[in-house]
């Protein structure tokens, strides 16, 4: 996605978790409310979200759909549209790779923590993502929202929940706290394109043993 660029994410929501597999960053344990201003994904509120680190594949990877373990505790919350941002953060500050928006769907009543809700938003283009680095997602709502479930443990290695901004709008100076979201990144591995004198020189090698099978 090219930095900057905004494209059509699909929202979709429901009781089963993602699948992790292949490449797949995900912190799937906890129904923790932090509370208003550190989990509550609203209009009204900051904007949150989590921090994670890739892994060591050399070609890098691509985040294809972020996903994040909801509750809500009235009927059912629609909000017109939802802005879902991938970036750097240096130095506590988010730095955007880009930003994909979404048509709200509904989010059903979860009745407290016993039936929560997995919503997942799947980009119209994944994201490329550089290997061995430190990166965020957050997520903001036009309108009504939902509780973010989490861990207090602060279990997850690979960073920490954040937020950052208020009244549903993001800033780049942001929070880390001490507890994790309940999340999960579907990623996958960038294969690695041979350099071009690598390549000519399997060329190279499998000519000469077709000719050395052709004079036998």
């Amino acid at each position: 996605l090219t930095v900057g660029m905004t494209q059509a994410a699909t929202m979709t929501v429901g009781p089963a978790a993602p699948t992790v597999d292949g490449d797949d960053i995900a912190q799937l344990v906890g129904l923790s409310d932090p509370g208003g201003n550190l989990g509550h994904v609203w209009s009204n509120r900051p904007v949150h979200g989590q921090t994670f680190t890739t892994g060591s594949n050399a070609a890098g990877y691509n985040l294809s759909a972020v996903s994040m373990l909801a509750r809500v505790e009235q009927s059912s919350t629609t909000s017109p549209q939802w802005d879902i941002r991938v970036g750097t953060i240096p130095g506590n500050n988010f730095t955007p790779l880009g930003t994909e928006t979404a048509v709200g769907v509904a989010i059903p009543n979860t009745s407290g923590t016993t039936n929560p809700q997995w919503v997942t938003w799947t980009f119209d283009n994944p994201i490329m993502l550089n290997a061995n680095t430190v990166y965020a997602f957050d997520v903001d709502s036009s309108g009504s929202g939902f509780i973010s479930l989490n861990n207090p443990g602060n279990v997850f290695l690979g960073g920490a929940a954040f937020s950052s901004g208020g009244g549903g709008v993001p800033s780049n100076p942001i929070t880390q706290h001490n507890f994790d979201r309940v999340f999960h990144l579907d990623i996958q591995a960038k294969s690695v394109v041979p350099e071009p004198a690598t390549f000519g020189l399997a060329l190279i090698g499998g000519a000469a043993l077709l000719r050395r099978r052709r004079t036998c």
